[in-house]
């Protein structure tokens, strides 16, 4: 079994278990998993440990996430799936400052989208409560016909990690898709969400009690979690609209 395949089966596992397992995330000052890296298995106020607004990929090995753009989970907040992130648009790129483990009953409050594999919402169906670089551990890559958004305004690729042929849409119910969606849909992300603030329980001294589970080891020399060349972003790409509105 190839690294390739190893990740993917540790990404789907990842994905089964949600809020269930001990969540881990590393997060990298450079684009595609290089520069300096940091490991985090909890909440966090990212100025704690000197990396608030330096944060331009991450990997997300286990758990579900919200990235903030203000310490205390203030700010503009993404929810993020396992995956890997090697390219963050201009909503995250040197912006983060603190973020958190969602569990699954947080996750069950929020709206997201139902992506469905058959026209007119039939066939399986998946629901997201946020970005997916890759919908291939969520068992549905390639086979969306219709979907519904609940908030908000996603986007949804054609390819992995929110590149190819991309586009935007606002809530709503959508019981067929156009063909350049149809049975192509690879990856999806929230795009605009309202403000969101940290919960009362969550006071400013939050991130501390997690201070022990930050680790400051390299990413990098990880074997099973090294970087595929087939996640590389083609900067190139005049259809992605997100690039545009950097």
């Amino acid at each position: 079994m190839n690294r390739k395949t190893l990740r993917t089966a540790a990404l789907v596992a990842a994905v089964l278990a949600g809020g269930a397992q001990a969540a881990e995330m590393t997060i990298f000052q450079g684009r595609d998993f290089r520069g300096p890296s940091y490991t985090l298995k909890g909440n966090a106020n990212l100025a704690d440990v000197n990396f608030q607004n330096k944060v331009s990929s991450i990997v997300v090995r286990s758990g579900t996430w919200d990235v903030c753009t203000d310490r205390d989970l203030a700010g503009e907040c993404v929810t993020l799936y396992p995956g890997e992130y090697p390219v963050l648009n201009g909503r995250l790129d040197n912006r983060i400052e603190s973020m958190r483990v969602l569990d699954r009953q947080t996750l069950s409050q929020r709206d997201g989208v139902v992506i469905y594999s058959q026209p007119n919402f039939g066939g399986k169906s998946v629901d997201l409560k946020g970005d997916a670089a890759t919908l291939t551990s969520h068992g549905i890559q390639d086979q969306a016909s219709s979907l519904k958004v609940r908030g908000g305004k996603w986007e949804f690729c054609t390819q992995p990690n929110f590149a190819g042929d991309c586009v935007t849409l606002a809530q709503g119910d959508y019981p067929s898709l156009e063909q350049r969606l149809n049975h192509r849909i690879e990856s999806v992300r929230e795009v605009a969400r309202e403000v969101a603030r940290a919960e009362p329980s969550y006071n400013r001294d939050y991130a501390r009690r997690d201070r022990d589970s930050y680790d400051n080891r390299d990413y990098r020399r990880d074997d099973n979690y090294r970087r595929d060349d087939n996640y590389r972003r083609d900067e190139s790409d005049s259809n992605r609209e997100w690039w545009n509105r950097r």
